[in-house]
C-alpha cells in the first residue's frame, strides 16, 4: 500500500467515495478501540490515495505509538506498521521521507524524526539550493506543530531563522516561496514556545511525536527549567534576527523581502517575548526574564523602525501591508506602554529620514476603501490603542509608560495633518481628510480629532475649496462630515459652514459615462450627511463658530427637507436592489441615513409605507450576510418599531414639568410660538401604541424577521451591539399580538434563545434539585429576550411556540423578580400571563411545566409574592397562574398541607357551640380576641391568601381565586379549613354565589359553578359540621337550589349534590 502517492485526476464520484470511507473509518475509531492500529493504517492508506500526505503521516504516527502498548503489541501489528513506514519512505521522491519516518524493527518502536534531524535535513536542502524541498520541510514542520506532534526548541528555531534570511537574499521565485513557508513555520514555533507547558515538551525532548499516553510533568522544577529553556530559545532567535538585519544593512532587496515575507514572524517573536516578560515576577526579572525584556525592546525597535516601514511602502502589495500593520497591532496589544514609548521614539529618530513611522501610519489611515482596506482597518485599530494609552494614568505594569511620548505623538499628528490638509496638492489634502475622518471612526480618537478640527482653523477654507475640488476630495470631505456628526460641537460647525455645498452635491445631476458612478457616490454621501445633520436643532447650528467663538451675523443655514431626503434614499435603495451582489455595500450608507431620519416621528410612518424599499433592504441584508449592513438595517427597524417607555404617574408629571420649563426658556430666548407645542403634540400622537403596532406589521410584512434571524445565527458572527438590537426589535414586534404567530413561524424563538448571555438564568430541563431564586437581569439583552418570549408565550400555544417550554420558565421568573417600577410592572404582568399559558398544558404531558415549577421552590416563592402585589393586574395574573398550578400534586400539597391542623375536633369544644355544632370564631373586625390556636392556624395557611383574593374588587382575580379553591376543596383538609377553621371563608364563598360580576353574565355563570363545586366537595367530607355550616347561610343555600333547577347549566349536578346532602342532615 502506497501511503503518499501523488493525487490523480479522479472524478468527483471517486473523491466522494474516498471521503465516505474516511468518515466510516473515523466512526469505527470512535466506537471500537480494539482495532485502532489497523483502522489508523487503513485510513492512512485512503489519505495517501487522496494525496493528503500530512494526514497519512499523522495516522501512521498514531499507529506507531499505539503498537508500543501491550494490548496492541502483536507481531502482526508491528509488521503492518513497519511495512507502512517502508512504503511511505519509498513513495517520497526527494529524500525527505527517509527523515520524516523511520523504524527500529528490532524493538518494534517507531518515531518521527527528531528536531536535530530536521535541522540537518533543512540545512542540507539549503546547501543544495533545493528551495522546493525547503518549502516542503517547512510546511511539514508547521503541520506537525499544529497537530502537536512536535515541539520547537532553540536549535530548530534558530535554524529556521537562518534559512529564512538566506532565502530572502535570493531572487528566484522558488526561494521566495520557501521564505514565506519558513516564515509561517517560524512564527508558529515562536508562538508555541510562549504558550507550551512542560508536559507537552517531554515527548519533544526525546524527538518523538506526541504520544497519546504522554505524561504531564508535575514537578515545579521541571516546569521552571522548561520555561527558562523557552526564554533562552526566544532570546537567541531575537539575537539571530537582529544580527541578520545588521549584517545586511546595505542590502535593500534583502530588507524588502524579509520585511514583507516575515512581518508576521517577527511580530510573533516579539509578542512571545512580551508574554514571558509580562508574566514574570520582579525576582525573575533579575534572571532569565531580564534578557527577554532587553531583547523584546530591541525586537520592537527593529519592527517599528525598519520591518514595518519596509513592508508598508507604496510598492508593497495590499495583503503584505495589511499583514505588517496587523503585526504592529499584535505587538501593541502585547505591551501597549512599551510600544507607545518606542513608537514615539522612532518618530523622533526618523525625523531626518524619508520614512517616518507616524506619517506612514497616517498614510494608511488616509487610503481609500478600495486602495487598502485591510491595512487601513489595522491602522485604525493601532491609532485607537495609542489614543487609549494616552488616557491611562502614569505608572502601571511597566513604570516606563509613555505619557510624555504620547503627548509628543499628539503634537506630531497635528503637525502632519496640518501640513496635508492645508496643502495645495489635492491628493495630500484628500489624504489628510481621510485620516482625520478615520480618527473619528476609530471611536477613541474622537476627542483628538475634534480638538484638531476646532483649533487648527481648517473649516471655512476646506468648505470653500470643496466646491472646486475633484470627486475624491469631495468624498473625503463628506466622509469627514459624516464621521464627525456624533460630535455635537463639530457637527454644528460643519452644518453651519457646509450645508449649502452639501445640499448642492446631493442635488447634482448624474453625469454620463465613467463620471456617472462618481456622481452617484458623491450625491449618496451628501444625502447621508444631510440625514445626520437633520437631527441637529436649528438653533444649535449657529451657536459655535471657528475655535469655539460666536459666528458673525450671516445668512440662515440652509436646511434640507427631511421628507425629501427620505424619499431620495428610498429611491436609491429601490434602484440598487437590482444591481446584484454589490448592492449591500452601495446601499449601506442610504440605510444608515434612513436610520437617522427615522428618529423623527413624522418620518416613521412615511418610511414604513414604502414597502418596496423596506423589502429591498431586508432581502439584501439576508442575502449579503454583511454584519455592518445588518446592523444599519437593525438600527432603522428599532427606531421604527420601538414603543415609548412606560412611565409611572410621577415620572409623567416630572416629564410634563420639564417640558413646560423648556418651552418657557425657549420662548424667552428665541421667541418661539405655540407652533412648537403643536409639533410636540403631533409627535406624541404619532407614537401612539396602535400606530407603532401598525408600523411593526408593515416591517414584518416586508420580511424583517428572516433578515434578523440570518444576521445572528451561525455562520454569522454578530457583534454584541447587533445582538442587543435584534433582541430589542423582537421584543417590540412581539408587542403586537397579531405578529406573535409569525415570529414563531419564522424562527424568532430559537434565535432569541441563541442570543442569551452566559449571565441569563437557565432552566435545567431534567433537573429535580432545588435552585436559587432567579435574580433581576444584569444584562439588558436578556431582559429584552425574556420580554419577547413572555409576549409570545401569552398568545401562542406552548407546544407550538417552544421546543421545550421549560427552558424559558426561569427567564420568566426573573422578570417576575424585577423591581416594581412602571416598566417592570408590565414585565411582571406579561411574565405571569405567559407562565399561566405554559401551565395550561395537560398534566403529565412533555410540555407541562407545573411539576418543574413545583420543584423550583425559590421560583414558586416569587409567584406567591406576586399574589401580594399592590397592582391589580399583577395580582390577577399571579392568581390565575396559581389556579393552573394547583393541578400538580406537589403544588396542591403545598396549599393543603396542615390545612386542618387547627380545626376544632368534634369531641373537644372549648368554646360555646352554635346550634349546628360549629365553633364560633369572632369576626376579624369585631375586636374580640381570637383563640391562639385558631389565629395561628388559619393565618399561617396559604389557603388564607386565596380566600382573601376571592374577596377583592377585581372580578377576574375573584374568579381565579375561586377556581383554585374549587380544586383544593376536593381535599377534606382544605374543605374543613374553609368551613370550620377560617372565620370568613364561608361568608366569602356565600357572597361569591350571589356575585353579579359587574354585569358580566358569562363571568357570573362561571363564578356560580365554582361555588357549587366548592360546596359539593365540602359536603362529601366525613365531618358533618361542614354541611351544617353551609346550611347556616340561607342565601348560599337559596343560590344552590336555583342552580340545581337549571339542568342545562354545568353547575346543576354539583349544586344538586349539595342540596341533597344538606336536606338529609
Amino acid at each position: 500500500m502506497t501511503m503518499a502517492r501523488a493525487p490523480t485526476n479522479t472524478s468527483a464520484q471517486q473523491q466522494q467515495k474516498q471521503q465516505d470511507k474516511v468518515d466510516h473509518i473515523t466512526k469505527l475509531l470512535q466506537t471500537d478501540s480494539t482495532a485502532a492500529p489497523k483502522l489508523l493504517l487503513e485510513r492512512a492508506q485512503v489519505y495517501g490515495d487522496m494525496g493528503e500526505e500530512s494526514l497519512a503521516r499523522g495516522d501512521l504516527a498514531q499507529a506507531a505509538t499505539l503498537v508500543k502498548e501491550s494490548r496492541y503489541n502483536t507481531a502482526e501489528s508491528v509488521a503492518a506498521v513497519e511495512q507502512a513506514f517502508r512504503e511511505l519512505t519509498v513513495a517520497k521522491g526527494v529524500g525527505l521521507g527517509q527523515r520524516v519516518a523511520s523504524a527500529d524493527s528490532d524493538q518494534g518502536q517507531y518515531r518521527l524524526n527528531s528536531n536535530q534531524e530536521l535541522v540537518n535535513l533543512i540545512a542540507e536542502a539549503v546547501t543544495q539550493q533545493a528551495w522546493d524541498n525547503v518549502a516542503t520541510i517547512a510546511t511539514e514542520i508547521g503541520g506537525r506543530m499544529a497537530a502537536k506532534h512536535m515541539e520547537p526548541d532553540l536549535e530548530l528555531l534558530c535554524a529556521l531563522l537562518d534559512v529564512f534570511h538566506n532565502a530572502c537574499e535570493q531572487s528566484g521565485s522558488a526561494a521566495q516561496d520557501a521564505a514565506k513557508a519558513v516564515a509561517a513555520s517560524t512564527g508558529a514555533a515562536a508562538t508555541r514556545l510562549a504558550v507550551s507547558d512542560a508536559g507537552s515538551t517531554k515527548g519533544a525532548a526525546t524527538g518523538r511525536g506526541a504520544p497519546e499516553a504522554q505524561q504531564q510533568v508535575d514537578s515545579d522544577n521541571a516546569e521552571a527549567t522548561h520555561e527558562l529553556a523557552n526564554k533562552e530559545a526566544l532570546v537567541a532567535a531575537a539575537t539571530h534576527t537582529i544580527d541578520a538585519w545588521n549584517t545586511r544593512e546595505d542590502n535593500q532587496e534583502f530588507q524588502k523581502r524579509a520585511a514583507r515575507h516575515g512581518a508576521r514572524m517577527y511580530a510573533a517573536c516579539a509578542c512571545a517575548l512580551a508574554t514571558f516578560v509580562g508574566s514574570s515576577s520582579s525576582e525573575e526579572q533579575v534572571g532569565g526574564a531580564a534578557a527577554a525584556a532587553a531583547m523584546q525592546k530591541k525586537m520592537y525597535e527593529l519592527y517599528i523602525g525598519r520591518v514595518w516601514l519596509e513592508a508598508t511602502e507604496a510598492t508593497a502589495a495590499e495583503e503584505e501591508a495589511g499583514d505588517a500593520t496587523q503585526g504592529l497591532l499584535r505587538m501593541l496589544t502585547a505591551d501597549r506602554a512599551l510600544f507607545a514609548k518606542l513608537f514615539a521614539a522612532a518618530v523622533g529618530v526618523a525625523e531626518a529620514k524619508e520614512a517616518r513611522p507616524l506619517e506612514r501610519l497616517l498614510v494608511q489611515l488616509g487610503q481609500g476603501d478600495t486602495a487598502g482596506g485591510s491595512a487601513r482597518g489595522m491602522a485604525m485599530l493601532v491609532v485607537s490603542q495609542l489614543v487609549a494609552a494616552s488616557k491611562e494614568p502614569v505608572g502601571g505594569a511597566r513604570s516606563d509608560g509613555p505619557p510624555a511620548a504620547i503627548q509628543q505623538l499628539r503634537t506630531d499628528t497635528a503637525r502632519v495633518l496640518d501640513g496635508w490638509i492645508q496643502s495645495t496638492q489635492q491628493a495630500e489634502r484628500t489624504r489628510g481628510l481621510r485620516a482625520l475622518a478615520a480618527l473619528y471612526e476609530s471611536g477613541t480618537g474622537t476627542e483628538l480629532a475634534a480638538e484638531l478640527w476646532l483649533q487648527r482653523g481648517w473649516a471655512e477654507e476646506l468648505w470653500d475649496q470643496g466646491d472646486w475640488d475633484g470627486r475624491d476630495a469631495q468624498l473625503a470631505l463628506l466622509r469627514l462630515a459624516d464621521a464627525s456628526s456624533a460630535h455635537a460641537t463639530v457637527a454644528a460647525q460643519m452644518k453651519r459652514l457646509g450645508s449649502a455645498l452639501v445640499l448642492k452635491l446631493a442635488r447634482r445631476q448624474t453625469g454620463s459615462g465613467e463620471k456617472a458612478a462618481e456622481d452617484d457616490a458623491v450625491a449618496d454621501a451628501a444625502a447621508g450627511v444631510l440625514a445626520k445633520w437633520a437631527g441637529l436643532p436649528a438653533e444649535a447650528a449657529g451657536t459655535v463658530g471657528q475655535e469655539g467663538t460666536a459666528p458673525d451675523a450671516a445668512e440662515p443655514t440652509p436646511e434640507a427637507n427631511p421628507m425629501e431626503l427620505a424619499d431620495q434614499h428610498m429611491s436609491r435603495i429601490a434602484a440598487l436592489a437590482t444591481t446584484g451582489a454589490d448592492a449591500a455595500a452601495a446601499m449601506e450608507s442610504s440605510v444608515e441615513a434612513l436610520g437617522y431620519l427615522s428618529l423623527r416621528p413624522s418620518l416613521k410612518e412615511h418610511i414604513t409605507q414604502n414597502s418596496t424599499a423596506l423589502a429591498a433592504i431586508f432581502a439584501c441584508g439576508q442575502a449579503s450576510g454583511s454584519a455592518s449592513f445588518c446592523f444599519a438595517a437593525a438600527m432603522l427597524v428599532r427606531n421604527l418599531t420601538q414603543p415609548r417607555a412606560v412611565l409611572s404617574d410621577e415620572q409623567q408629571r416630572l416629564q410634563k414639568l420639564q417640558r413646560m420649563g423648556n418651552r418657557t426658556q425657549s420662548a424667552t430666548t428665541t421667541g418661539l410660538t405655540a407652533e412648537q407645542e403643536k409639533e410636540e403634540e403631533r409627535e406624541r400622537v404619532l407614537e401612539a401604541p396602535q400606530l407603532i403596532a401598525r408600523r411593526a406589521e408593515r416591517v414584518c410584512a416586508a420580511g424583517v424577521v428572516p433578515m434578523l434571524v440570518a444576521a445572528v445565527v451561525p455562520p454569522a458572527r454578530p457583534s454584541d451591539g447587533l445582538k442587543d438590537a435584534v433582541a430589542e426589535i423582537f421584543a417590540a414586534l412581539a408587542t403586537a399580538p397579531s405578529l406573535r404567530g409569525r415570529l414563531v413561524q419564522q424562527g424568532a424563538v430559537s434565535c432569541l434563545l441563541r442570543l442569551l448571555t452566559p449571565d441569563a438564568p437557565k432552566a435545567a430541563l431534567a433537573s429535580v434539585e432545588p435552585r436559587p431564586a432567579p435574580r433581576p437581569f444584569s444584562q439588558s439583552r436578556d431582559r429584552s429576550i425574556a420580554c419577547a418570549l413572555a409576549k409570545i408565550g401569552i398568545s401562542v400555544p406552548p407546544h407550538l411556540a417552544f421546543r421545550h417550554p421549560r427552558e424559558i420558565v426561569r427567564l420568566l421568573l426573573a422578570l417576575v423578580a424585577e423591581e416594581a417600577d412602571a416598566q417592570a410592572l408590565l414585565m411582571r404582568f406579561e411574565a405571569l400571563l405567559a407562565l399561566t399559558n405554559l401551565a395550561s398544558a395537560p398534566p403529565g404531558s412533555p410540555d407541562d411545566v407545573r411539576a418543574y415549577l413545583a420543584i423550583d421552590l425559590a421560583g414558586f416563592a416569587l409567584v406567591e409574592s406576586a399574589l401580594l402585589s399592590s397592582h391589580p393586574l399583577v395580582c390577577r395574573a399571579a392568581t390565575e397562574l396559581v389556579c393552573n398550578l394547583v393541578y400538580d400534586p406537589a403544588v396542591f400539597e403545598r396549599f393543603a398541607a396542615g390545612a386542618d391542623n387547627f380545626v376544632p375536633p368534634e369531641d373537644d369544644h372549648p368554646e360555646p357551640l352554635l346550634p349546628s355544632g360549629i365553633v364560633e370564631l369572632p369576626d376579624e373586625d369585631s375586636g374580640q380576641q381570637l383563640p391562639p390556636d385558631a389565629d395561628g392556624g388559619y393565618r399561617s395557611q396559604r389557603l388564607h391568601l386565596l380566600v382573601a383574593l376571592a374577596d377583592v374588587d377585581d372580578v377576574a382575580t375573584r374568579s381565579a381565586a375561586a377556581g383554585a379553591l374549587a380544586i383544593l376543596s376536593s381535599d377534606p383538609r382544605c374543605a374543613r379549613y374553609l368551613f370550620l377553621a377560617h372565620p370568613r371563608a364561608s361568608a366569602v364563598i356565600a357572597d361569591l354565589a350571589t356575585d353579579d360580576c359587574d354585569g358580566n353574565s358569562s363571568a357570573q355563570a362561571g363564578m356560580r359553578h365554582r361555588v357549587a363545586v366548592i360546596c359539593a366537595n365540602a359536603v362529601v367530607c366525613t365531618d358533618t359540621r361542614v354541611a351544617a355550616r353551609i346550611r347556616s347561610f340561607s342565601e348560599l343555600v337559596a343560590s344552590l337550589r336555583d342552580m340545581a333547577k337549571d339542568t342545562q347549566s354545568p353547575c346543576a349536578a354539583p349544586a344538586s349534590r349539595v342540596v341533597e346532602t344538606i336536606d338529609s342532615c
